[in-house]
């Protein structure tokens, strides 16, 4: 069995460079890492992560917990593992199948694996394990949703400003009747998504119609369903905003099973983007949520709290959306008058920023939430924003 002595040998490196390389204790140049980790590989070399774990009482492993298999939550392990393996951490993901027992199940696993910090998308349910983690002050990051009466470190997108932007596209565009399928209310996610609806409304001067705003629990089936009731009522909505991309799916499915032409009928708003949202005919415009950078800054941040940041408060870090203009949103409404509802209300230039991409050339973006004041602000203070 080769040792770390081999490998330094063959590397023609110090053993305590090899060391410093597979513990990610001190900045290694890549030439050298990269030679280092060739020879781990050429000598079949594994070191003892279990006995290292208990000398040194670091596994150098993370664990992600995630409630669903998705390209949301892919997109965030990639950007987790990106940081992990340029600090030296390895990373255990979990899948907790959105079952608070499976999540306690994985939580208690990972304590037991010795992993030394862990990222968790929660179910949202609280229970003793979870408490106890925050009151000893253990490494533990959340992203997209917080637990209730837990006061725990959480990266996600700036829903409110996010939602507020997606409607006042389709204000702008001349709608007055826009439907919302909302997620699960228990999700902490789901309540700023309505009140940005509900804001950009206000704004408008559109009277908010309850009967408008409908659940699809945040599932394909569940929003297909919603839709299907909406688009079945007689005083049918004249734009659609759906909020998060399981329910975009079956959202989707309902308008093909009823015959509905977007956005000829209706027009379409969705919050998620995925690879495939520009494939579809038309072309899905979304609110992006920065999912790379999402876990890019979670796995920071438990990295940080695992070097001795233990003791600061906990973090709330929101990141700004894109608004992903694409064909779905494009239909602009005609009044008597051949103007859309609200004439001079229409937000400028707004009917052309809604044309295909593949007509328009590049597709048409805008940034909201905080990211929006990055241009305006100087380097220093261009800054996600931070509740403490």
């Amino acid at each position: 069995m080769s040792t770390a002595r081999d490998v330094a040998r063959r590397a023609g490196v110090s053993t305590s460079t090899v060391s410093h390389v597979l513990n990610g204790t001190r900045g290694v140049s890549r030439v050298l890492r990269e030679r280092v980790l060739a020879a781990c590989d050429e000598l079949a070399f594994e070191p003892n992560v279990v006995a290292r774990s208990l000398k040194t009482s670091r596994s150098r492993t993370l664990g992600f917990v995630v409630p669903d298999v998705n390209e949301f939550f892919t997109q965030i392990l990639l950007g987790v593992e990106e940081v992990a393996e340029a600090s030296g951490y390895s990373v255990i993901f979990c899948h907790s199948h959105a079952d608070p027992r499976k999540e306690l199940s994985y939580l208690r696993l990972l304590r037991g694996r010795r992993v030394d910090g862990i990222i968790l998308a929660p179910t949202g349910t609280r229970h003793p394990d979870l408490e106890r983690l925050v009151q000893t002050r253990y490494p533990l990051v959340l992203v997209d949703r917080t637990v209730p009466g837990l006061d725990i470190d959480l990266v996600s997108v700036d829903n409110q400003p996010a939602a507020f932007a997606a409607v006042n596209h389709l204000i702008g565009l001349g709608h007055r009747r826009i439907a919302m399928v909302a997620g699960d209310m228990r999700m902490s996610s789901s309540e700023p998504r309505v009140r940005g609806y509900r804001r950009a409304l206000e704004a408008a001067g559109v009277p908010f119609d309850p009967d408008l705003l409908v659940s699809g629990e945040g599932l394909t089936n569940e929003g297909r369903l919603a839709v299907k009731e909406l688009m079945s009522r007689d005083a049918r909505p004249s734009a659609l905003f759906v909020a998060n991309n399981l329910m975009t799916i079956g959202a989707m499915m309902a308008l093909q099973e009823m015959g509905v032409s977007t956005p000829a009928d209706v027009a379409y708003v969705g919050f998620d983007d995925f690879d495939w949202a520009g494939l579809l005919r038309p072309q899905l415009t979304v609110i992006a949520q920065p999912t790379n950078e999402i876990g890019r800054t979670a796995a920071h941040l438990v990295i940080e709290r695992i070097g001795q940041d233990a003791e600061k408060p906990a973090r709330r870090i929101a990141l700004g959306g894109q608004l992903m203009i694409r064909e779905s949103s494009g239909c602009v409404l005609a009044g008597r008058d051949g103007r859309a509802p609200g004439g001079d209300d229409m937000a400028p230039g707004s009917a052309r920023a809604s044309k295909p991409a593949s007509r328009a050339g590049a597709m048409p973006r805008m940034t909201v939430g905080p990211r929006r004041a990055k241009a305006r602000q100087s380097s220093a203070d261009a800054r996600p924003k931070t509740d403490r």
